[in-house]
C-alpha cells in the first residue's frame, strides 16, 4: 500500500531462523522492506546497533532495532498489532505455550539438528557422536508430537503461530540429512507448509542450501570411510613387519606420522572440496545472474504484453461504451421526436376543435343578432307606427304644438340616428409609456357598474393593450373601436394588470336611456310644470 513500512529486515536466505520472520510478515500482509545478506560476507556485516551482525535483524521504523528470529518476532508483534493468530497476547495459556515452544526449539531441538546437519564441527567439540545425536534427536520428536502437538494441530492451536513457523523452519534442515522424523512431524511440517501461502517463496533459498549440504555430507562420510580405511590398512601393515619387537618411542613416532599423512590428506581433500564449492558458488551466481537477466526480459515482454492487452481492453471498452451512448442517444432523440410529432398533433386537433367551435360560436352569435336586429326593426316599425299615430292624433287637436309636416323629418331622424349605440361603461385615461411617449397607454380610469366592462371583470388602472389584436395607442383608437363594434358581438381584450398579462372577453352592449343621460317626459304638462332638469319654452302659436 501507500502506507509507511513498519521497519526493515536483514535475512539470510539460507538461514532457519532468518526464514521464520519473513514468513510471519509476509502471512501477516505488512508493508516493510527486506534486505538479502550474502551468507560468504555475513561476518563483515554489522551496524552500532547490532555489532555482533546477528541475522535476522529488525530496524524498526522509530530506529529502534532487535536481533534475533524469536525476540524480532515477538517485538514486531506487540509493537505492530500483528498479535491475533501469531502470537495470543490476552490469552495466558497459549501465549506461554508458544514462548516454551519456541525456548525449547532455541535451546534444545535447534542444536541437536545443528549436531545432525554438521556432524563435521561438532564431532570436533563434542564427545557425541552422529548415531548419538540422531538417538537424542528422536526423543525430540516424541515430546514434540507428544507435548506441543497433544491437543491441537498446530502449537498456536487452529493455525500456525510464531512458533510454528520458527520449529517447521528448524525442521526443514533436516531434509540434507539422512534422518526421517516421525510421521506425526512429517504431517505437522507439510500442513504448516499449506497453511502458508508464502512457504514455497519464503523456503526456495533453504531448499537450495539443504541440497548442496546433503551433497556436502556425502562426501564427507566418503573421507571418514577412506580415512578409516587407511588406518585399518596401517594398523595391518605394522603388525606384519614386527612391530611387536619396536619400542614404544619407535610406535609412538610411527602413529604420529600416520596421523599427520591422514590430516595432510584430510586437509587436503577438504581444500580441494572448498575449490570445488567456490567454482559451484561462482557458477550459480552466473546462472542467477542469467536467470535474472532473463527474468528481467520476460518481465519486460509481459510488461508490454499486458499494457498492450490494457491498452486493447481500455479501447474495445470505449468503442462499446461510445457505440451504447450513440445507440442510447439516438433511441432518445427517437422516442423525443416521437413525443413532439404526438403533441404536435394533439396540439393541431385542439386547434382545429377550438377554430370549429369558435365558427360555431361565431355562426350562433351571427344568427342571434340577426334575430335581435329584426326584433329591434319590428319594434322601431311599431314603434313608429304609434308615433305617427300619435302625432297625426296630436296635430288636430288646437293645442297641437307639432307641424304635421315636421313628421317626415322627425321620422328620418329617428331611422338614422335615435336608435340604440355600443356601450361598454368604461371611463378611459392616458399615461406617459416611460420612454419619451407622452399619452400613449390607455389605461381604465373608472368601471361603471353593471355594465358589460364591469361583468368582463375590467378594473380600475387596467392597462388595455390590443383591441381584438389591434393595438391601442390613444383615446381616440378606444373611441373608434367601441363605434363601430356591433351591439352583442364579443371582443377578446389584451390587458396588463400588476405586471401580468391576461386577455378578458368583453361583450359590446346597447346604452339605454339611463346610461345615455337621456330624460324620458311623460306628457306637456310635465313640461309646463318644469320639473328637475327640464326647461321649458313657450312657442309661437299660429
Amino acid at each position: 500500500g501507500n502506507s509507511q513500512p513498519l521497519g526493515e529486515l536483514f535475512v539470510d536466505r539460507t538461514s532457519p531462523d532468518s526464514l521464520a520472520p519473513w514468513l510471519l510478515l509476509l502471512e501477516k500482509r505488512a508493508n516493510f522492506v527486506m534486505h538479502e545478506i550474502d551468507p560468504r560476507q555475513k561476518d563483515n556485516f554489522g551496524i552500532p546497533t547490532n555489532p555482533t551482525g546477528v541475522l535476522p535483524m529488525w530496524v524498526d521504523q522509530d530506529t529502534s532495532c532487535v536481533w534475533g528470529a524469536s525476540t524480532v518476532m515477538r517485538f514486531v508483534c506487540d509493537k505492530h498489532n500483528l498479535s491475533p493468530g501469531a502470537y495470543a497476547v490476552e490469552d495466558f495459556h497459549r501465549k506461554t505455550k508458544t514462548s516454551m515452544a519456541i525456548d525449547w526449539c532455541a535451546n534444545i531441538l535447534k542444536p541437536h539438528i545443528l549436531q545432525v546437519v554438521y556432524p563435521e564441527t561438532y564431532n570436533q567439540n563434542s564427545r557425541c557422536s552422529v548415531d548419538n545425536a540422531k538417538r537424542v534427536l528422536e526423543r525430540d520428536m516424541q515430546v514434540l508430537s507428544d507435548f506441543f502437538l497433544r491437543d491441537s494441530p498446530y502449537i498456536g492451536g487452529s493455525a500456525p503461530d510464531i512458533s510454528d513457523c520458527y520449529i517447521c523452519m528448524q525442521l526443514l534442515l533436516l531434509y540434507s540429512t539422512d534422518f526421517i522424523p516421525q510421521n506425526e512431524v512429517r504431517r505437522y511440517l507439510h500442513n504448516t507448509a499449506d497453511q502458508c501461502d508464502n512457504w514455497n517463496e519464503v523456503t526456495t533459498g533453504l531448499r537450495d542450501y539443504c541440497g548442496m549440504r546433503h551433497a556436502e555430507l556425502l562426501v564427507w562420510q566418503q573421507q571418514q570411510q577412506d580415512l578409516s580405511r587407511k588406518s585399518s590398512s596401517a594398523s595391518l601393515s605394522r603388525s606384519g613387519s614386527g612391530v611387536s619387537q619396536m619400542t614404544a618411542a619407535d610406535r609412538s613416532s610411527m602413529e604420529e606420522r600416520i596421523r599427520q599423512e591422514i590430516e595432510a590428506s584430510c586437509r587436503s581433500e577438504v581444500e580441494d572440496w572448498k575449490r570445488q564449492m567456490e567454482e559451484e558458488f561462482k557458477r550459480r551466481d552466473v546462472e542467477d545472474s542469467r536467470k535474472r537477466e532473463r527474468d528481467a526480459a520476460l518481465w519486460h515482454e509481459e510488461s508490454l504484453r499486458r499494457r498492450q492487452e490494457m491498452e486493447d481492453r481500455l479501447r474495445n471498452e470505449e468503442e462499446l461504451w461510445r457505440t451504447k451512448f450513440i445507440d442510447q442517444v439516438s433511441h432518445q432523440r427517437m422516442e423525443e421526436e416521437q413525443r413532439w410529432s404526438q403533441e404536435l398533433e394533439q396540439k393541431r386537433a385542439d386547434l382545429m376543435a377550438m377554430e370549429q367551435r369558435a365558427h360555431e360560436e361565431t355562426a350562433r352569435m351571427q344568427a342571434q343578432m340577426e334575430a335581435e336586429a329584426a326584433a329591434r326593426r319590428r319594434q322601431e316599425e311599431e314603434e313608429m307606427q304609434r308615433m305617427q299615430e300619435r302625432m297625426m292624433a296630436s296635430s288636430r287637436s288646437p293645442r297641437s304644438t307639432r307641424s304635421p309636416r315636421a313628421l317626415p323629418d322627425y321620422l328620418e331622424d329617428k331611422r338614422a340616428g335615435s336608435g340604440p349605440k355600443p356601450h361598454v361603461g368604461v371611463e378611459i385615461k392616458m399615461l406617459d409609456d416611460g420612454l419619451g411617449n407622452r399619452d400613449c397607454v390607455v389605461v381604465v380610469h373608472s368601471v361603471v357598474p353593471n355594465t358589460p366592462a364591469h361583468k368582463a371583470g375590467l378594473k380600475m388602472d387596467d392597462i388595455i393593450e390590443y383591441w381584438d389584436g389591434t393595438p391601442l395607442h390613444s383615446k381616440a383608437d378606444w373611441i373608434n373601436q367601441v363605434k363601430n363594434s356591433t351591439i352583442g358581438s364579443t371582443v377578446y381584450l389584451s390587458i396588463v394588470r400588476d405586471g401580468s398579462k391576461m386577455e378578458l372577453a368583453l361583450r359590446i352592449g346597447a346604452a339605454t336611456r339611463e346610461l345615455g343621460g337621456v330624460r324620458k317626459v311623460a306628457s306637456r304638462s310635465a313640461v309646463a310644470r318644469g320639473g328637475p332638469g327640464i326647461r321649458s319654452k313657450s312657442l309661437p302659436r299660429r
